[in-house]
């Protein structure tokens, strides 16, 4: 899902402590981490702190080739305001790359964390990308163990489901 995007802009949004960003950046491409609090200490990429669903993104239209988030979206009241703004920013062709928990994996623990708003199937994460205009290519349930062997992530053994679409 990245080949033909080396080298290009990325944002990591919701990026946290950073382990993403330091990933992307070794595999070819320009990185920019968003998060909403500052945690991504351990990182050299360029960090922007703001809130998303307060005030959008604030990026230029069509700057990014990919977004990338991985436990973002089901934290997001405003579902439909985030994903336009991804579309936004988005260069034409551009890819939203997206890990949500799996609701039907972990539907016992999902509200565990106070602030989980938002349960994600398979099916509900690939029809809410089309509704907001996007074009799924992939949507499938995984462990994020694939991610790992690109050395991407270290860490999280939960299960999660998987959206590639592109704008």
């Amino acid at each position: 899902f990245l080949t033909g995007h080396r080298g290009g802009r990325l944002l990591d949004l919701g990026c946290g402590r950073g382990e993403f960003l330091d990933g992307f950046s070794r595999q070819g491409f320009r990185v920019t981490g968003f998060d909403r609090a500052r945690s991504g200490e351990g990182t050299s990429a360029p960090l922007v702190i703001g809130d998303y669903e307060r005030d959008g993104l604030p990026f230029e239209d069509a700057s990014f080739d990919i977004v990338f988030n991985k436990s973002v979206l089901e934290h997001t009241l405003d579902i439909s305001g985030l994903l336009a703004e991804c579309r936004r920013i988005l260069r034409p062709g551009g890819r939203l790359i997206s890990l949500v928990p799996d609701w039907k994996a972990q539907w016992s623990h999902f509200y565990d964390d106070w602030t989980h708003v938002r349960p994600f199937t398979l099916t509900g994460l690939d029809e809410c990308l089309k509704c907001h205009g996007f074009d799924v290519h992939t949507a499938e349930a995984r462990l994020p163990s694939a991610l790992k062997r690109y050395k991407l992530v270290r860490f999280s053994k939960e299960w999660m489901l998987l959206a590639v679409a592109d704008r």
